[in-house]
């Protein structure tokens, strides 16, 4: 269990924090939820539960706003909560894609901010600097340059040599014969082949795209 980004409110009693499970790499998207501790009689309330999920949550300045990023339609995006009466609605669609499904070790989302006045929220995205005005969602892009220093070292190269011999192929997968033997079918290089008992290995389709997983017929008149 993992908890990340915790974020006090003018309440001193509440404190908003994202919360996650034990990581798998099979979950889904969604298991970071958003939390809410009341730090005087212990309690943990969930604030979000939908498949998006719910993290990097942060008030706004004068306490009556959540913001929290979550996921619309598989792309990451900021939703702003009125605590008052707990209405939402969508503030900045897209932003920064969110890394729900890696490991988080520099947390969920690159960090945000209100102004001092909760009049915008200042975020990066796509490696450029936002002003989302509040509460209209107007974007702004904020120019920003700076003179970068960097020592680089020696550059690293190989060679690649690509013979005009035939390829070797190393491994077949997805081997399946017929019944009596006589004739088997595998995938090898992304294409399906087919070869006779003793014969030479030969495209069974004229496709360009990727083949996979092929399996003969009971009666071994098909390739599915």
């Amino acid at each position: 269990h993992r908890d990340l980004h915790s974020f006090p409110t003018r309440r001193s009693s509440d404190l908003y924090f994202s919360s996650s499970p034990k990581f798998a790499y099979n979950s889904d998207p969604g298991k970071w939820q958003l939390q809410r501790l009341n730090r005087e009689t212990g309690e943990v309330d969930a604030i979000t539960s939908s498949y998006g999920g719910g993290f990097r949550p942060l008030i706004s300045p004068d306490g009556k706003t959540l913001l929290y990023a979550t996921r619309q339609d598989a792309v990451t995006s900021l939703r702003a909560r009125t605590l008052e009466d707990r209405s939402e609605r969508w503030l900045k669609h897209p932003i920064t894609r969110d890394d729900q499904e890696g490991f988080a070790t520099e947390d969920t989302l690159p960090g945000y901010a209100w102004s001092r006045d909760g009049k915008a929220v200042f975020i990066a995205i796509d490696g450029k600097i936002h002003r989302i005005d509040f509460p209209s969602g107007e974007d702004h892009l904020v120019p920003f340059t700076c003179n970068v220093k960097r020592e680089l070292a020696a550059r690293i190269m190989f060679k690649d040599y690509f013979a005009e011999t035939p390829v070797v192929i190393g491994q077949m997968r997805w081997l399946h014969g017929n019944a009596d033997g006589s004739r088997m079918v595998f995938s090898a290089s992304g294409k399906l082949w087919v070869a006779e008992k003793g014969g030479t290995p030969r495209r069974l389709t004229n496709s360009d795209a990727r083949e996979f997983s092929p399996e003969i017929s009971p009666d071994g008149k098909w390739v599915a």
